[in-house]
């Protein structure tokens, strides 16, 4: 399950050194530690200048052959002995002469990669290997990671080490960072319950089915490996076989698709080919084709200092040129950056193709000769809108120097096809192509092999297409069915038995492979299982009355498992989608069951403490005291955090000063002002001059108890929370690397950069190599279990909508004649891929489940459950019925305990007369009561772009009220001249001027107004009613402004103004209920007529008239509520969360 590098042996290696050296367990200083290894070594360090033609540009250089180390003697003192262990670490790990070259020597986190940023490229080509390798060695050598967990658990910190180490202060941060952010290395693994049968990967010798293919003497060969036939053994053997028949490592690349394939095929080559392994390139398609690009970046017309651009980058990019994109569908004012997301992905897509901008724009264009319907030419217009941003992006990534990801093959392919002496050069490197998982391969990494496999002689690809399940991202399984035809002469093979599983559940993934579209598979399958037949029946399915129950059983039977030698790290629940994992998860840890879940990064309670940490040293507002007051560390009471703010607010002082200042603060207790000063003092000290890593490594490791805290949990959750403060680090190292904007503050730059990446993308938790150690059960995704197997599996939430899931909305679809892929890619072909993967998880036991009931809405079985129970049935089982909904107990803390942020409900007071609150505070409230909490309790402020919105809307608003007076009353109807001139008056006074969407902003507003001068112009006229009332509802008063209401007979006309598209839902929102009861009570007997008026397209719609009084007492519940001081984080809408203002602060 490991998703992170493993450097294991390296690190071992270097203890070694150490404990042959006679450097017992003990710290000692990093010169003296070079000084023995280096004469151990029998090697002499000789200073040189930096300029020194024996370095090459290099820190240091080996030069093995003459015995001697030169070392850049322009370094500071406290790098030097980090640079000469780098080259000790090539001396004792690597056979061959080796010379580093610029950058080779890096202190940083190298031993793993955020998945954001370049870390999503990750290089396995030997020199990169090689000095990473070093670089562990270099780090490991000077600063042993149990050493230095020891001595920090007995209470050492950042000072003490640093005065026992020496060496640099940055070394000695990533050092503790890689060494106490993980769980500790485990003694040797538990030994396998008698009578099983190892995992596939640790069999020894292939079987003939494998052995055949490994040993084809030529390609081009296709092999198509089932799951659990032993795909990776059977490619590993060909490397093997190729090594002994004599081809030169160097001349072999193995291509897959993702880093951590890359990583594991890596690990698995070095295991059987030790002295050859570092020679051959292991890498994917996209970090093969960065180092062809940077090699040859003069012939691709190409900037020399190439440098990649991530998708929160590029987003950021469009957003701070969002005035040239000319935006007309996918623009929101409410947020401008909101379809960028979506617009990148399309352009990513494309290039997935290689269709250019201009092709997209001719595949608009074909789209809108063909369209018929007004759907369809709303289609092609948003497509031809896609190909005009697409063409501003690539203008630019050229302005600016930058690659995208999907640039990469891109331009790599364009390369091939256009140099054929480049062309040449790379297929006379490679005698042989080994490519893994080709069913997950796009069209543009099929053309690219082509281009460089030529005839395809040394050409070998393994894949299943019944486990293509991210067509979704751009793979193409038509290029299984293609490979005869790009390939002429290909051979095809098939691995023909399963190790994974017993015999039962073999038939099982046969009969789902049978099922799938016949035009997606390759045939009947017939795998012959290795396993025996199970003494007990293998495959359960469980009918649970709701959710509740569902998770109820599915926790008896992971303890029941676990009760008769299933360890929980021995079973794994595969969901659907990341919200079913995360449910199912909090489910489970409610019921006492221990839990390894990956889920978001920036979900997790410790990611937000240290998001909280930077942004109340670099955001004045001081939002962030609500959650760090609650740390261990800064522990202040709620009262005395709001005391605090307010005070500040008062006084105009920024964060974190006015910590300090709050020594000062009459209305804060003696205790909260103590902890104040002293959290400002700490925050002040440890922020100044600094950017986010370099502040968060210092907060962890220099005082304090956060991380103490954890390393004395040895619980799942708390490895876990460690886990997710060391990734944290190695995105903000990431981040600290690349160049700032100009003018930027680094802080604030990291935080914005991720409240992006929290928006668009989705970080995963990953694991370290010896993630095993964790014994919990493991809750993932169908996605993310590929590759992996579990004795015990569960596959929860086989239900309409559930799995498979509802339809996603895709803002910004391909258009027609995009895709190469010419096999239908239907969302059932898809979903029966995934549940084939889910089910050929399973060794020995396998449990489907379903709900009759998920929250309030019954669900059908999924068409998938109909394969359940007819497999069942053929094995003479039945389902069994759950129907017992037992309730979780809520109470069960799940993690550290922490003080809330919010003070506890209190019991409402009868004598107190009734609340008035406006509307739109009671709106917030349903949004989210905690985000009214923090908003109008706290007075929090928003972040600039919900407050740039509200001021355009209440421009918009107020000239809006402004023009219905002016035609209501007895002036008559003003010219657009009039309106401009009003509007341009309220803007100066209230609009976000200055701000760096106000072009953008202002334009929309204009729009609006213009669409409603027109419509008001041509409507009929009445008296004016009331401008604002007060309603009566049981338990309090709400105030409502309407945004035109006109006595007509004896009817009152109300219009609710909206700004943007007309949506289903917006008829029956609380807010035209309001209305309505207002008219009733204020003018009894009139008749009432309330709509929604559109301002951008025109259009209008009435309100409904069903469910006026739930949705009254909504409002009132809503008051009442929050009168009572209940402020749960519960939103409306949980996709918000992302973008919320409080999303560092909010418990949710």
């Amino acid at each position: 399950m490991s998703s992170l590098p493993d450097w294991r042996q390296v690190r071992a290696r270097a203890r070694e050194v150490r404990a042959a050296l006679g450097l017992g367990p003990e710290l000692v200083i990093a010169g003296q530690v070079v000084a023995a290894a280096v004469a151990a070594a029998g090697l002499t360090v000789i200073p040189v200048g930096s300029d020194d033609p024996l370095l090459r540009g290099a820190r240091a250089a080996l030069f093995p052959d003459d015995r001697f180390v030169v070392v850049d003697d322009d370094l500071p003192e406290t790098a030097q002995p980090f640079a000469i262990a780098h080259e000790l670490g090539h001396h004792f790990l690597h056979a061959e002469a080796f010379r580093c070259v610029s950058g080779a020597v890096d202190e940083g986190p190298v031993t793993a990669r955020v998945p954001v940023g370049a870390g999503r490229v990750e290089a396995y080509n030997p020199r990169q290997r090689r000095e990473t390798e070093a670089n562990v060695f270099a780090a490991e050598l000077l600063a042993p990671g149990p050493l230095l967990r020891d001595r920090f658990v007995a209470g050492d910190r950042l000072a003490t080490l640093r005065s026992l180490l020496g060496g640099s202060e940055a070394a000695l941060l990533h050092q503790l960072a890689a060494s106490l952010l993980v769980p500790p290395e485990p003694v040797p693994a538990r030994a396998r319950p008698a009578g099983a049968t190892p995992p596939a990967a640790e069999l020894p010798a292939l079987d003939p089915s494998q052995d055949a293919v490994a040993r084809v003497p030529s390609g081009p060969l296709l092999v198509t490996a089932g799951p659990g036939t032993g795909k990776t053994r059977t490619l590993v053997g060909r490397v093997r076989y190729l090594l002994e028949s004599g081809v030169a490592p160097e001349r072999i690349l193995a291509l897959t698709f993702s880093n951590k394939a890359a990583r594991e095929l890596r690990e698995r080559i070095t295991a059987v080919a030790p002295e050859r392994a570092h020679a051959i390139v292991a890498s994917t398609f996209h970090a093969f084709c960065l180092d062809l690009l940077r090699r040859h970046a003069h012939r691709a017309k190409l900037p020399a200092d190439l440098r990649l651009i991530d998708p929160v980058d590029a987003a950021l990019l469009l957003e701070r040129h969002c005035a040239e994109l000319h935006l007309v569908h996918y623009t929101n004012l409410y947020d401008p950056a909101l379809y960028f997301d979506g617009l990148l992905r399309a352009i990513s897509r494309a290039k997935d193709e290689l269709v250019d901008a201009a092709g997209y724009a001719a595949l608009a264009a074909e789209m809108a000769r063909a369209a018929t319907t007004d759907a369809e030419r709303l289609a092609a217009v948003k497509a031809e809108e896609v190909a005009r941003v697409y063409g501003c992006y690539e203008r630019l990534l050229e302005r600016y120097g930058r690659l995208d990801f999907g640039d990469l093959l891109f331009k790599s392919v364009a390369l091939l096809r256009a140099d054929a002496e480049v062309r040449a050069e790379v297929r006379a490197s490679y005698e042989h192509v080994l490519v893994d998982e080709y069913q997950d391969v796009n069209h543009a990494s099929s053309v690219l092999l082509r281009l460089f496999a030529g005839d395809g002689r040394g050409l070998w690809v393994v894949g299943d297409v019944r486990q293509s399940i991210y067509r979704f991202r751009g793979a193409s399984p038509a290029n299984v069915q293609r490979f005869g035809q790009d390939f002429p002469g290909a051979r095809r093979a098939d691995l023909e038995v399963n190790y994974r599983s017993v015999a039962p559940l073999v038939e099982l993934v046969g009969a789902v492979a049978a099922r799938l579209d016949p035009a997606a598979t390759t045939g009947s399958p017939t795998w012959l299982p290795h396993r025996a037949q199970a003494a007990a029946p293998p495959i359960h399915g469980l009918i649970a009355a709701d959710g509740e129950a569902e998770v109820n059983a599915l926790a008896r039977l992971v303890a029941e498992y676990q009760a008769v030698g299933h360890a929980y790290s021995d079973q794994a629940i595969l969901c659907r989608t990341n919200g079913q994992a995360a449910a199912i998860a909090a489910g489970l840890e409610q019921r006492g069951i221990p839990v390894a879940y990956l889920g978001n990064l920036f979900d997790r309670p410790e990611v937000k403490d240290l998001l909280a940490i930077v942004s109340l040293t670099a955001e004045p507002d001081g939002a962030a005291l609500v959650r760090v007051a609650t740390l261990l560390d800064h522990r202040i009471e709620p009262d005395d955090v709001r005391a605090i703010l307010a005070a500040a607010r008062a006084a105009g002082l920024a964060f974190p000063a006015a910590l300090v200042a709050a020594a000062g603060f009459s209305d804060v207790s003696p205790a909260g002002r103590e902890a104040a000063v002293a959290l400002g003092d700490r925050l002040t000290a440890l922020a100044h001059g600094r950017d986010a890593w370099q502040l968060l490594a210092r907060y962890l490791f220099a005082d304090g108890t956060y991380v103490a805290t954890l390393l004395a949990d040895s619980s799942p959750g708390a490895q876990l929370a460690l886990l997710a403060v060391g990734q944290l680090l190695l995105l903000a190292a990431e981040l600290a690397a690349q160049p700032l904007p100009e003018g930027a503050e680094p802080k604030r730059t990291f935080l914005q950069y991720v409240r992006e990446l929290m928006a668009t993308q989705d970080v995963r938790l990953q694991l370290p190599a010896h993630a095993d150690a964790f014994d919990a059960v493991r809750v993932m995704t169908v996605h993310a279990s590929k590759g992996l197997e579990f004795p015990v599996v569960y596959v929860p939430n086989l239900a309409t909508s559930r799995f498979p899931p509802g339809r996603q909305h895709d803002p910004a679809p391909l258009p027609h004649g995009l895709r190469s892929d010419d096999l239908p890619a239907s969302e059932q072909t898809e979903e029966a891929c995934l549940f084939f993967v889910a089910a050929s998880r399973a060794r020995d036991v396998l449990v489907f489940s379903r709900a009759e009931r998920y929250g309030q809405t019954r669900r059908a079985p999924s068409p998938l459950w109909e394969l359940v129970e007819e497999v069942l049935a053929r094995a003479g089982l039945r389902t069994t019925l759950v129907s017992e909904a037992v309730p979780a107990d809520t109470d069960k803390p799940t993690r550290r305990s922490r003080e809330a942020d919010a003070p506890a409900p209190r019991p409402p007071d009868a004598g107190a007369p009734r609340p008035e609150l406006s509307l739109r505070e009671v709106e917030r409230y349903l949004e989210c009561p905690r985000r009214y909490y923090y908003r109008f309790v706290l007075e929090l402020p928003e972040r600039p772009e919900e407050l740039a919105y509200k001021q355009l809307h209440d421009c918009v608003r107020a000239t809006a009220t402004w023009l219905a007076g002016q035609i209501d009353g007895p002036g008559g109807r003003p010219g657009w001249g009039d309106v401009a001139a009003a509007f341009d008056a309220t803007w100066r006074r209230s609009g976000p001027v200055g701000h760096s969407h106000e072009g953008l902003y202002r334009a929309g507003a204009e729009d609006l107004l213009r669409g409603l001068w027109t419509r008001l112009h041509e409507a009929p006229t009445g008296q004016p009613w009331h401008e604002r009332l007060v309603v009566d509802l049981p338990d309090c008063r709400i105030s409502v402004r309407f945004d035109r209401a006109l006595v007509e007979s004896n009817t009152i006309r109300l219009a609710r103004y909206r700004t943007g598209k007309p949506r289903p839902e917006h008829r029956r929102e609380p807010r035209l209920a309001l209305y309505r009861e207002a008219a009733r009570q204020h003018a009894p007997g009139a008749e009432v007529d309330v709509r929604i008026h559109y301002l951008a397209d025109g259009s209008e719609v009435a309100a409904t008239t069903r469910s006026e009084r739930e949705l009254l007492d909504r409002l009132n519940d809503a008051v009442r509520r929050s009168q009572a001081g209940e402020f749960p984080p519960q939103p409306q809408d949980r996709t918000l969360c992302a973008t919320c203002p409080y999303a560092f602060i909010c418990p949710a």
